[in-house]
């Protein structure tokens, strides 16, 4: 293992997102989370229409084909129920079980990879690791919910 340039924006998008966690709990507290969903996509088009205007990269734009905008639309189709359901989840979970079940995107991610891009099999041992840390703090929380009878966020 060692901290190459993908490892260390790996970590700085890691660290972004528990900022943005936290940020979303405390903007869930006043608003719906289809209303911050809503706020956070629109936010991030215009952040991303942004740095292209300032890139200079918006005029290739033109030049994309009907398969390039058809890639375009799906991901953007893919992209906001994510987001919706990523703000749902803390909205109704505590933060900390709602990434501990994130974690088991890691382990799907992996399968994805091996089949579309045939990928090299990952460690299938810590993979497991991962994926049984995330079932057990799932299961832990959903127990704690059940067992005490109130909301677990």
């Amino acid at each position: 293992l060692s901290l190459g340039r993908g490892l260390l924006l790996v970590l700085a998008a890691s660290l972004c997102w528990s900022v943005e966690s936290v940020i979303n709990r405390w903007l869930l507290a006043a608003l719906s989370p289809a209303t911050v969903a809503v706020a956070r996509l629109s936010a991030g088009s215009l952040v991303l229409v942004a740095i292209g205007l300032f890139n200079g990269d918006t005029a290739r734009l033109a030049d994309l084909g009907a398969g390039a905008w058809g890639w375009t639309v799906l991901t953007g189709a893919v992209l906001a129920p994510y987001a919706a359901l990523r703000l749902y989840a803390p909205a109704n979970a505590a933060v900390l079980d709602v990434t501990a079940v994130l974690t088991l995107a890691a382990p799907v991610t992996a399968v994805i990879a091996v089949v579309t891009e045939g990928s090299a099999v990952p460690d299938v041992v810590g993979l497991g690791v991962v994926a049984c840390g995330a079932l057990v703090v799932a299961l832990a929380a959903s127990r704690r919910g059940a067992s005490s009878g109130v909301h677990t966020g």
